[in-house]
């Protein structure tokens, strides 16, 4: 375990999750290791095999697959609609069940951006001001030290009111108190784009990724020659000898977040996209240095007294692949402190087959939680994911969120920007054009989804294509019962349920199509066969007798 500075206790509690490792479960250090308690799984078994395209979608409704924690987005940057009605109807349509497409996830930026005008940074607007510095002229980090555990621990000086945490924190007050919203159900998790950096502190060096094969991570960006701190949030990489500082910093917004936002926080992911290099905030780890700060995280979370109910989760990397959190799945330390293996779903318009999702085989193997976290490449346009708002574009969306459940089996799907104001060419969900409301069709198949598939529900095992072009997935929570099918076809298709030996009844169609949007539909069900209209996605509930 890369230490630099301070020592660290040694410990090797084993937590819920299986563990084939040598963990007694007793603790060997002085305190113990920190361990998240909030979220325990099985792991996941072999996958059943089910008949694909034979025109009949079997279902194994004992066959239980993952639990379902939600769907949700990103306020990332994002200031709330300044008009009162505005707010509130956009919540509405974003959280509220009834009213809305039923999210209960939302992802927020830690605003760790650091730019300071007597320092030459070009753009010092910029500066988040959340974490606080010495003196205008000196710009270390200001902080008391203490001693906890027979250790040192440093607790930073945070400003809680910077624009991006009070637009957070009026949008969670407002999901809160929203009609027919997620209630109990509603998560909130926080992720980095970057460590706090500035020219003084220098917390990231550049160079070569470590491990990478010749990646470089110049500060200030991916075209700079050499390090340019006019820009200290753009690139780089965390140095060793800050891990302990900055686990400590992430512990004090952990802890402090449901005093000053007012709702606990969930999640807390260590990097959003640390293979990316990027022209704006960003930080390059790889799967070595993710492993080793998880270990440090899980001693000075310890030290610090981080509540247990908080997750841990990475490694959040730009395509959707396992690869850069295996390290720390195999590390008997790391593996304790990781709740959420996570991934974004940019790989998208490279694989038309699946979209990019794949199986996170050693996750599952430890009962690991898997998220797509971000989603939202709509205005690139390309054969694959066509840029628009259209049915075609929402099909795509509709078939990524299938693959992503019934291939990676994953637990919880995200997109990026909620909403747009005063811009139709982004890759929002909901657009406000002066106070008017309009929706993409990605909106409305998502919410074929989120709006019926509840935090809670599990996915059943069964066949995922039962005919060309039709894909297929099966939920259920106690005697409640959703299957979502997905007609990517130009003409009519039909689809024969087995439900083997199962009698559900059919309560209800919602359909989403080229003129429809979540529209309540008649005529669907006939016996066990199932209509689907063309282009269209169609979400039919009911009740197991």
């Amino acid at each position: 375990m890369i230490v630099v500075g301070l020592s660290s206790p040694t410990c090797s509690r084993s937590n819920n999750w299986a563990d084939s490792g040598d963990d007694s479960g007793k603790d060997s250090g002085p305190s113990g290791c920190w361990t998240s308690a909030a979220y325990t799984d099985a792991p996941l078994g072999v996958q059943k095999t089910y008949t694909n395209g034979s025109g009949s979608m079997i279902v194994g409704y004992s066959d239980i697959r993952q639990t379902i924690d939600g769907f949700g987005g990103s306020d990332a940057w994002k200031n709330n609609p300044k008009e009162r009605q505005s707010f509130a109807t956009l919540v509405e349509k974003l959280y509220s069940q009834n009213k809305g497409i039923g999210f209960t996830i939302l992802r927020n930026r830690i605003p760790f951006r650091e730019r300071y005008q007597n320092l030459g940074d070009d753009d010092y607007s910029l500066n988040d001001n959340f974490i606080q510095t010495k003196t205008t002229s000196d710009r270390s980090y200001k902080y008391t030290e203490s001693a906890s555990g027979g250790e040192k621990v440093k607790t930073f000086a945070l400003k809680w009111d910077s624009w991006d945490l009070n637009a957070t924190k009026s949008l969670i007050a407002k999901i809160k108190s929203v009609d027919g919203g997620p209630g109990d159900d509603f998560k909130v998790m926080s992720t980095p784009w970057t460590p706090p950096n500035n020219s003084v502190t220098r917390w990231k060096e550049g160079g070569k990724h470590k491990g990478g094969g010749g990646k470089l991570s110049y500060i200030g960006g991916r075209n700079n020659a050499s390090d340019d701190y006019t820009k200290p949030d753009v690139g780089g990489s965390l140095k060793p000898a800050y891990y302990n500082d900055y686990a400590d910093l992430l512990a004090d917004y952990a802890k402090g977040f449901q005093s000053n936002m007012g709702y606990p926080l969930a999640l807390l992911s260590i990097q959003n996209e640390p293979d990316a290099m990027t022209d704006y905030e960003s930080c390059i780890w790889d799967g070595a240095s993710i492993k080793d700060f998880l270990k440090v995280i899980g001693d000075r979370f310890e030290l610090k007294d981080v509540p247990a109910s908080i997750g841990i989760m990475a490694a959040e990397q730009e395509n959707f692949k396992e690869d850069m959190v295996k390290s720390a799945l195999s590390d008997s330390k790391a593996k304790t402190i990781v709740t959420h293996a996570a991934a974004h779903q940019y790989e998208a318009p490279w694989d038309s087959v699946t979209y990019g999702a794949e199986q996170f085989f050693n996750a599952h193997l430890l009962g690991k939680r898997v998220w797509q976290t971000e989603m939202g490449q709509t205005t690139a346009g390309n054969g694959v994911l066509t840029k628009g708002k259209d049915i075609a574009n929402g099909l795509a969306y509709a078939r990524m969120i299938h693959h992503t459940f019934t291939i990676a089996e994953a637990n919880a799907w995200l997109y990026w920007w909620m909403w747009q104001e005063n811009d139709d060419d982004s890759d929002a969900l909901i657009y406000i054009n002066d106070g008017e409301f309009s929706y993409a069709k990605r909106y409305y198949v998502i919410g074929q989804f989120s709006k019926f598939i509840r935090p809670g529900w599990t996915r059943a095992g069964s066949t995922t294509s039962p005919q060309t072009g039709v894909y297929t997935s099966a939920y259920k929570h106690e005697n409640d019962t959703a299957i979502v099918l997905i007609n990517h076809g130009s003409s009519t298709q039909t689809v024969t349920l087995n439900l083997s030996g199962e009698n559900v009844a059919w309560s209800a169609a919602y359909r989403t199509s080229a003129s429809e949007d979540m529209k309540l539909v008649a005529n669907v069900i006939s016996g066990s066969t199932v209509t689907l209209s063309a282009n269209s996605v169609t979400t039919i509930i009911g009740t197991l007798q």
